[in-house]
């Protein structure tokens, strides 16, 4: 389901003399849709935090059940629980995990699904990409 939207366009100007660009009306409202509502934002502070190779590990893992307390994941990870503990806690503190303590363990899980699955997307196209790639 596409979200595009027809702009009106121009032909060229002073500014684009080689080809047709959108007119001021156009550009209006493709700014109006991008900047409008702050996702771009959201977005880009999502993907800062899943651009890290070890907290995109986490959020994969986590994908796969409902909850892994930090010991799990360090050895997931093969990392110190102080180091994965600090990435937890970036997480959390940007709402992409929510913790569930239980006496001293304290147990993460996503807490924005909607973003999970974007990714969860994302990332399956990619190996997808990456297994053609090995057949060529």
């Amino acid at each position: 389901m596409s979200t595009r939207t027809k702009l009106p366009i121009k032909q060229s100007t002073e500014v684009c003399p080689g080809g047709t660009t959108l007119s001021a009306r156009g550009f209006a409202q493709m700014k109006k849709k991008v900047q409008a509502n702050g996702e771009v934002e959201a977005l880009a502070e999502f993907l800062t935090i899943a651009g890290n190779p070890q907290r995109l590990r986490i959020l994969l893992y986590l994908s796969e059940v409902e909850e892994l307390c930090v010991c799990d994941v360090a050895e997931l990870l093969d990392m110190g629980i102080t180091a994965v503990s600090a990435h937890l806690n970036k997480m959390k503190l940007q709402g992409v995990l929510k913790a569930r303590r239980d006496a001293q363990m304290i147990y993460y899980s996503i807490a924005d699904s909607e973003r999970m699955k974007v990714l969860s997307h994302a990332f399956g196209d990619l190996r997808r990409a990456m297994k053609l790639g090995k057949r060529e």
